[in-house]
């Protein structure tokens, strides 16, 4: 592709014992280079070594209807918790409103300004407090700007 020669090979060695893989030993050798000019290459090369350790066995399966019932068996100390999916509500004090926090950023989002990483920075934050502002204050902005911003 657009004059690379890509030239890629592997090799890997299963080391078995009783039917069970003790080690894997594993090579690649990668080489890229311009076609049109040979001595421009780069030769990647990359071994892997992957080898069993120890067996160990884990804890025997415990057969109940619940899980409560299993839970308990685990360890008695456990203790249920409910969770409840009400909403809630974040408050913030001495947070700027939305339109206070627009007036501050409103020049570091204009379109000479945005290749900033400040516009960025900016801009996110705009996301988060337009996520938690009202319906009003957002309409507000929108009023109070012209069809150009």
């Amino acid at each position: 592709v657009l004059g690379v020669n890509t030239t890629s090979t592997s090799a890997s060695i299963y080391l078995l014992e009783k039917n069970l893989i003790r080690s894997v030993l594993s090579e690649e050798h990668i080489l890229v280079s311009l076609n049109l000019r040979q001595e421009l290459a780069a030769k990647v090369l990359s071994t892997q070594r992957l080898e069993f350790q120890l067996t160990k066995t884990g804890p025997k399966q415990i057969q109940a209807e619940q899980i409560s019932s299993v839970v308990n068996h685990v360890n008695p100390e456990f203790v249920s918790i409910p969770l409840t999916s009400a909403a809630v509500k974040a408050t913030c004090k001495g947070c700027p409103s939305l339109i206070d926090y627009w007036k501050t950023i409103r020049e570091e989002l204009e379109p000479e300004n945005l290749a900033k990483a400040s516009a960025t920075r900016s801009f996110l934050l705009l996301v988060q407090a337009l996520r938690k502002a009202k319906k009003e204050d957002i309409l507000k902005v929108l009023r109070s700007e012209n069809d150009s911003t």
